[in-house]
C-alpha cells in the first residue's frame, strides 16, 4: 500500500504481520515496571535475573540496566533495577 512505499523490506514485512488484540489477549497484558533493589551480601546477578519478567534476554538487560560488563560482579550495598510486571513498593 501507499503506507510503506519506499520502506525497507523487512520493515515492510514486520508492519504487515501486526494484528489487532482480541478482549482476551488484551486482558493478560500487565504493564512493565522498573523496580530498584539493594544487592545484598549474598546476592548474585543470577538472583536478580530470575526477578526479571517480560524481557528476551533477561540477564543481557540486566546487565545493560545496571552498566554491568559481561563479567563484572554486584557490589554489596549497591542499587540495582529490574524489569518486573509485579506490584512496584
Amino acid at each position: 500500500s501507499y503506507a510503506f512505499e519506499g520502506l525497507d523490506g523487512g520493515f515492510k514485512a514486520t508492519a504487515r504481520d501486526f494484528k489487532k488484540l482480541t478482549i482476551a489477549e488484551a486482558g493478560k497484558l500487565r504493564p512493565l515496571k522498573i523496580k530498584i533493589l539493594t544487592v545484598r551480601e549474598d546476592d548474585r546477578v543470577q538472583n536478580f535475573v530470575k526477578q526479571m519478567k517480560g524481557v528476551e534476554i533477561p540477564e543481557e538487560m540486566f546487565r545493560i540496566l545496571n552498566g554491568l560488563g559481561a563479567s563484572e560482579d554486584l557490589v554489596t550495598g549497591t542499587k540495582v533495577k529490574i524489569i518486573t510486571d509485579s506490584q512496584v513498593f
